[in-house]
């Protein structure tokens, strides 16, 4: 393990200019902090690039010291630490991970249940959604041009660990959206003007889930390629829910008509 000292070391540089997109998306990986997330990123086939610790994260975690073995680990002192992370109270670890790539083919499975997110823009949202997707069994994530980065800071903290675990295809066409209804899915959408609920929805199947931006919903380009459109039911006083919320509350339905 080689320690480094200065905030003029490459490594120390490369970390740092991941906290924006233009970097992320030109090296093809992204930040993780914490022991949770590294501890995720290590149970999933997320492949770590370099890891940075603190001397003391170092001395209380034998067991991730390791399980790290075998990536680029790095050994630098708090400041250097706060450098490299988004958050204000770093939690002893960094580390850097590759973006994996997927391939649409390898979510035109049958009966699979995935979500298309449209033009989403907040990071929490974005973070919040992905952890709902992994926990009720959602086996892909779709995303439209113009949705958050999911792999920014903050949205990835927001996942939990689901980052690593839930197959996310960013800049989503709509040729790619007809290929998969040629493929048998059907897609769905959640917009308060539909006249049919969630609840008369058959979610059972091949289907891709839309959930559109917080404040404008589904594109019309989106719309006219669902075959069904719906709404959750709300108190007629209450206009809509967050997005986050919105997506839970589909999925918790889907999950049930599944078991």
């Amino acid at each position: 393990m080689k320690e480094i000292t200065s905030r003029d070391n490459m490594a120390i540089k490369q970390a740092i200019r991941l906290k924006q997109k233009k970097y992320r998306q030109k090296e093809g990986r992204y930040l993780i902090e914490g022991h949770k997330m590294l501890r995720e990123a290590l149970i999933g086939p997320s492949v770590l690039e370099q890891v940075f610790l603190t001397r003391a994260s170092l001395e209380s975690d034998q067991l991730l010291a390791e399980a790290i073995y075998g990536a680029d680990c790095y050994l630098v002192d708090e400041r250097l630490l706060g450098l490299i992370c988004d958050t204000q109270t770093p939690q002893g670890v960094a580390a850097l991970v590759r973006i994996p790539e997927y391939d649409i083919s390898s979510l035109l499975k049958p009966n699979a249940m995935l979500l298309l997110l449209d033009q989403i823009q907040d990071p929490g949202n974005m973070g919040t959604i992905m952890r709902t997707a992994w926990g009720f069994s959602v086996e892909g994530v779709l995303l439209t041009p113009n949705c958050v980065d999911p792999f920014c800071p903050k949205a990835v903290r927001a996942t939990m660990g689901a980052i690593f675990h839930v197959p996310v295809k960013e800049d989503v066409s709509l040729e790619t959206l007809q290929e998969f209804k040629e493929n048998g899915f059907q897609i769905v959408g959640s917009t308060p003007a539909a006249d049919e609920t969630l609840f008369d929805q058959d979610l059972t199947g091949a289907r891709i889930i839309v959930v559109g931006n917080e404040s404008r919903g589904i594109g019309p380009d989106i719309l006219q390629l669902c075959d069904h459109q719906f709404k959750i039911p709300l108190n007629p006083r209450v206009d809509s829910l967050n997005a986050a919320m919105a997506c839970a509350i589909i999925a918790v339905e889907a999950l049930r008509q599944r078991s």
